[in-house]
């Protein structure tokens, strides 16, 4: 009877893959006769939902500690508490765990906008969008940073960098409302100031982490930057 209580309650709350993650995690418990109506099993804490961003976060700190090449995916299971399924259920390998970081950096840059536009104008804003990136390399480390690059060069041709960067339309958009409304400087065509941007920026990260970081990330970048995106004096 109890056991009957315990599978309605769950089909009551859980819907799909928590479902079933869960039941039979159960099940085994109850076979192994070490389930007792009433309590509470440290396992069933973790909400199946976040168990995708906790590997996530998890994995991208082991990656900072000792280096991409020297974490396995065996060692990632182990420190979240999870089975390889598990894992596998939610990303397909550590790369795909880097990508889907640096998109969701892109995301995030993207939602700066209309708060920085009218704090700050268009040239902080900018600057903004690619400053969060650094930030991102300078607190992940140049290992990280690396296998982010190496990670691009093989996806070079689907890529389409930096026409497919997640900010490049902003960023465009932002240059060309810039030049036309007099608050930049209009050094240039609008698309190709853009894109000579974008592979200054991208460039100058590289060297960065080729370097071992060896220089400020931040203010090479902001050198490069202030060449091409120019404020108006009379704003």
């Amino acid at each position: 009877m109890k056991y009957k209580i315990i599978i309605d309650v769950l089909n009551f709350l859980l819907t799909g893959i928590e479902k079933r993650h869960i039941f039979f995690l159960l099940i085994d418990l109850l076979i192994l006769g070490s389930c007792k109506l009433g309590t509470v099993y440290p396992v069933v804490e973790i909400k199946p939902k976040d168990t995708k961003s906790m590997i996530s976060d998890v994995a991208l700190e082991l990656f900072k500690e000792h280096g991409f090449q020297n974490v396995t995916i065996n060692e990632i299971c182990k420190a979240c508490k999870i089975t390889k399924r598990t894992f596998y259920y939610h990303w397909i390998s550590k790369d795909e765990i880097l990508s889907q970081f640096v998109e969701n950096t892109g995301i995030e840059s993207k939602q700066l906008v209309d708060n920085l536009l009218e704090q700050k104008g268009i040239a902080e804003t900018i600057w903004a969008i690619f400053d969060n990136f650094f930030v991102r390399d300078i607190i992940n480390g140049t290992n990280i940073t690396k296998q982010i690059f190496h990670i691009k060069l093989d996806r070079l041709k689907s890529e389409n960098f930096p026409y497919g960067a997640p900010v490049y339309s902003t960023v465009n958009k932002l240059i060309r409302i810039g030049f036309n409304s007099g608050e930049l400087v209009p050094i240039g065509d609008p698309d190709g100031v853009c894109l000579l941007l974008f592979h200054m920026m991208r460039s100058t990260s590289f060297t960065w982490a080729a370097q071992n970081g060896d220089f400020d990330l931040q203010a090479e970048t902001r050198k490069a930057f202030d060449t091409l995106i120019v404020p108006s004096k009379k704003n």
